[in-house]
């Protein structure tokens, strides 16, 4: 929520109003602007593609067994 903004000048004179509808509907505007434009610069993923995602607490498990090995290798 935006409330209504006024302008004044040197003497106190009321120079200029904003309506909360017009501050609303410029921030969300630059808002999505941004949003829009951070999305489409991501490198590396396409659009529309989703990442796959790695699940916390879950190793993998060619990397832990090459790292971790128990063998005798010398």
């Amino acid at each position: 929520m935006f409330y209504e903004v006024r302008i004044l000048d040197s003497e106190g004179k009321v120079k200029k109003v904003l309506s909360s509808k017009k501050l609303s509907s410029s921030y969300w505007g630059d808002f999505y602007d941004k949003i829009k434009s951070k999305s489409t610069s991501r490198s590396g993923l396409s659009k529309g593609k989703i990442r796959p995602s790695t699940k916390p607490g879950k190793p993998d498990q060619e990397k832990f067994d090459d790292e971790n090995s128990l063998t005798d290798e010398g």
